[in-house]
Order: structure tokens, then C-alpha cells, then sequence
């Protein structure tokens, strides 16, 4: 979290443009930090505790811009491309899909310009630049 906090300090003190600053501020909105949430989730049932899940969101704000917006998704869909062990075309699909339309339903993109058609079409461009970094390349005499 102070990643975020931290590059806001950065980016004023550095005169970053606004709207670099707002990607700083912005890129993780108020979602869920899921990998400490349920790490906390499963220490406190085998204490037999509950978790305040309101105390693993980021601060936010949301994204406020379309450039914020496509920075989020940017940002999570090649992070979660990177941790999976099975990078077929299905998979990259289904997870580039459901992380969108994942966002959308947490109600990320309302303070934001983006609309449907556009995530569609994102959809379709991330898809492209992902099965570019991880389809399957010819070996060279000589490489293992």
C-alpha cells in the first residue's frame, strides 16, 4: 500500500505532470489487496477470529480518467499473466475477461469516461499483447 503513498510524495516533489501523478494515485482505486486479505483470512480461522475485510482496500480515489483506468488494468492483468504457471490462449482469455469485468462490477470505472464498447475493445488489445509476450517461439540450432 505505501507503494502508492509514496509515489505521491515522489511525484510532487519531482513536479510529475498531473496526470502522471493521477496513475500513481489512482492505479489500484479501492480494490480489494487480496493476497494479504486472505493471508489474514486464514490466520484468524484457525484462531477461529474473523477479518474486517475494510481495512484491505487502497484508499483510492478510483480512477478519475480513462488513462488511470487502462493503467489499472494494465497494471493487475500483467501482474496476474506473470503468477500463472498455464499461459495457453484459453486462459490468458478467461483471466483478461473475467479481471475486466472484474473491476467493472466492483464499480471501479464510475468516476471514470470509460465505457463499455471500450472495454471491449481493450479487452481484445490486451489479449493481443499478451498472447504476443507468451505464445510459443521456435528454437534456433544451437538453443536448448
Amino acid at each position: 500500500v505505501s507503494h502508492v503513498e509514496q509515489g505521491a510524495v515522489l511525484a510532487k516533489d519531482y513536479k510529475i505532470p498531473d496526470l502522471v501523478a493521477a496513475g500513481i494515485t489512482e492505479h489500484h482505486g479501492t480494490t480489494l489487496i487480496q493476497y494479504f486479505y486472505h493471508k489474514a483470512v486464514e490466520a484468524a480461522k484457525e484462531e477461529g477470529k474473523t477479518v474486517d475485510e475494510s481495512v484491505f482496500h487502497y484508499k483510492g480515489p478510483k480512477p478519475q480518467s480513462k488513462e488511470t483506468a487502462i493503467l489499472m488494468l494494465a497494471d493487475i492483468i500483467e501482474a496476474t499473466s506473470r503468477s500463472m504457471t498455464d499461459q495457453n490462449p484459453e486462459i490468458l482469455e478467461s483471466m483478461i475477461h473475467s479481471t475486466i469485468h472484474g473491476r467493472f462490477d466492483e464499480g471501479q470505472f464510475s468516476e471514470c469516461d470509460l465505457s463499455i464498447k471500450e472495454l471491449f475493445k481493450l479487452e481484445k488489445a490486451f489479449m493481443h499483447s499478451l498472447d504476443g509476450t507468451f505464445h510459443t517461439r521456435v528454437k534456433y540450432p544451437g538453443q536448448k
